[in-house]
């Protein structure tokens, strides 16, 4: 078995800011807010910068809401990563690691991001230190949650969930799972076989996974969650940086720079 310790903090961000610039210390961690704008203006171009595997994951979602998504999040993603590396988006190759989770061909540098949608709303992290994880969720006060709890969620969160009142309680789920979703996003490993394992109602949570994590990963993740609207995200990094910089880009700014 592996154990590891998940420190979790809430963040009250204000204003996202606007300034930005494309390149990372190795103490930095980059987080951008995109908004995938109403009239889809992007869409043509966002799809021309994607590959034929991107094209081809593209085919596979039958919803037109998907479809959006996926194109605004992964042309987003290559415009930034472009960015950071100074190359252009559609040249930037992507692999995978061991686990499956998407990286960056290693000729191109070292930079790990992470990257996650719901609603209309897309969250990508950017390091240079180590392995990142985000995760997003849009509120949904009309899903059905308590049998989903019981079988997912640790003791802590769950006795939390049910002595909080209606309105703290979807907040209260949506938060837990976007914490539980970007560690398992950082270490890559897909959907946990016991997620009730991966506890993340406390300031300091104990992780005991049977399932094997592949990678060189310290004993502490710093996990950091925050609200946007009626969403719920979290950022999870193996080592604790020094700088969080919250970045709100609209896609005429991306495609200026």
């Amino acid at each position: 078995m592996q154990h590891y310790i998940l420190n979790t903090s809430d963040l009250a961000i204000g204003n996202w800011t606007d300034e930005y610039h494309f390149s990372l210390n190795t103490d930095a961690v980059h987080v951008y807010l995109i908004e995938i704008d109403t009239q889809h203006k992007y869409k043509d171009l966002l799809t021309s910068l994607l590959d034929k595997v991107e094209l081809e994951r593209l085919s596979r979602f039958k919803k037109t809401a998907d479809q959006l998504r996926y194109i605004y999040a992964h042309g987003a993603l290559r415009i930034l990563c472009g960015k950071y590396l100074q190359q252009p988006a559609n040249t930037i190759l992507f692999s995978e690691t061991i686990n499956k989770k998407p990286c960056i061909e290693i000729c191109f540098g070292n930079l790990f991001f992470n990257l996650s949608h719901s609603g209309n709303k897309i969250v990508i992290a950017f390091s240079t230190q180590s392995e990142v994880g985000a995760d997003i969720e849009q509120i949904r006060p009309d899903l059905p949650i308590e049998d989903f709890t019981e079988r997912n969620y640790s003791e802590n969160e769950v006795n939390a969930i049910n002595n909080s009142n209606t309105t703290e309680k979807y907040s209260l789920f949506f938060k837990y799972w976007s914490r539980k979703e970007a560690w398992l996003k950082a270490v890559g490993t897909g959907i946990f076989n016991n997620l009730k394992a991966v506890d993340t109602a406390l300031e300091k949570n104990q992780i005991t996974s049977e399932q094997y994590i592949d990678g060189h990963f310290d004993d502490n993740f710093y996990c950091y969650s925050f609200s946007i609207e009626d969403y719920r995200a979290s950022i999870v990094i193996n080592k604790k940086p020094d700088q969080l910089s919250f970045i709100n880009f609209t896609f005429d700014k991306l495609l200026k720079t």
